[in-house]
């Protein structure tokens, strides 16, 4: 028998301070698409080698399972992973690997895609948008 694809939205974060509109937001396009939603962090490396390296990782995904448990809570299923290294590269690996996503959520800072950001805020988001096999939304608050 045939497996059927899941459907899957992916949630892509840059930072752990997770806004709860692009949770909820994810959840209901979820329930409304009948997807499941991966999460995905990715963490810049360190340039200061005194930091300790993987302390901004294990703190990420704290974070990523949490907000996992909110969702599950809410009847949606999902899954997360964090990620180390240059974001814009990680999340085209990440894609070619994933290529099945219904769309993509940003849960950054909406101001990085806004016309004209690419001037004002250097952020390498802009510069992938155009490489993205699926919708990129943004949800912002009410």
């Amino acid at each position: 028998m045939e497996h059927e694809r899941s459907r899957r939205i992916l949630v892509l974060l840059d930072t752990i301070a997770v806004r709860q509109e692009v949770i909820r937001y994810a959840v209901a396009l979820a329930r409304r698409m009948d997807a499941e939603v991966t999460l995905l962090l990715l963490i810049p490396l360190r340039a200061d080698p005194e930091q300790d390296e993987g302390a901004a990782v294990a703190r990420g995904r704290r974070v990523m399972a949490r907000q996992a448990e909110k969702m599950a809570a809410a009847g949606v299923s999902a899954t997360w992973e964090v990620i180390e290294g240059e974001p814009r590269s990680e999340l085209l690996k990440f894609m070619a690997l994933h290529p099945s996503f219904l769309a993509l959520v940003w849960g950054g800072d909406p101001a990085v895609i806004r016309p004209g950001a690419a001037r004002r805020i250097a952020h390498w988001l802009p510069e992938v948008r155009g490489d993205l096999n699926c919708p990129l939304v943004v949800p912002t608050p009410r």
